[in-house]
């Protein structure tokens, strides 16, 4: 917590996915498994205890290892940018 009522928490760090299908069998390209980092900012402001309202943003960057490729794309990656907002209770 910033103050009393203000508090900002940040979380992150990187991500391993594995695949679980048969890569034979889609055709497309996508390599066994990714690699990549995420992180999250979330912001509370409490109204009045214990009731608070969260707003937020994640960001998202996959396939720093290559996700596939296929004769027509040199390669693959994803990008993911999320936003947030809700009203949490906490004890």
């Amino acid at each position: 917590m910033i103050t009393e009522d203000i508090g900002l928490w940040f979380t992150g760090g990187p991500y391993l996915g594995f695949r679980m299908s048969d890569p034979n069998v889609t055709g497309l390209g996508y390599k066994n498994f990714d690699f990549g980092v995420n992180a999250t900012i979330t912001g509370n402001y409490v109204i009045q205890y214990p009731f608070s309202i969260i707003f937020g943003t994640t960001f998202e960057i996959g396939g720093l290892n290559n996700l596939g490729n296929t004769p027509v794309v040199d390669r693959i990656s994803s990008l993911n940018f999320k936003f947030f907002s809700g009203v949490r209770f906490s004890l």
